[in-house]
């Protein structure tokens, strides 16, 4: 059962917030870069960390209710609705990619 209720929500298990601050703390990087969260959830992760580290937050969304939580708060210009295997960018564009990807089992079957 509980495979089947991961799988209607795409495998969205977002990042507790209550670790957001760790996470900020362990880790520095490059003030001023571009930030890219290519399974970015509502934002929140993406939001924290950015404004932590001094960074320009991007959204990559492929749920479309969430999607258009991340626009509502990085702007449209900042953000993109689709697949994360089909997102493309020129080399060098970001600084830095967060990723928490959804989680299934695969077998290929």
């Amino acid at each position: 059962m509980a495979h089947l209720q991961s799988q209607m929500k795409g495998g969205y298990y977002p990042l507790p917030p209550e670790h957001l601050p760790a996470l900020a703390s362990a880790f520095k990087a490059s003030e001023g870069g571009r930030m890219l969260d290519p399974c970015a959830g509502e934002g929140d992760a993406l939001q924290h960390l950015a404004g932590a580290w001094g960074m320009t937050p991007y959204a990559n969304e492929i749920d479309t209710a969430r999607a258009a939580a991340c626009r509502d708060r990085f702007g449209a210009e900042r953000m993109v609705c689709g697949d994360l295997m089909t997102l493309r960018a020129p080399n060098r564009a970001f600084s830095l990619v967060f990723l928490n990807p959804p989680y299934a089992e695969n077998s290929g079957n």
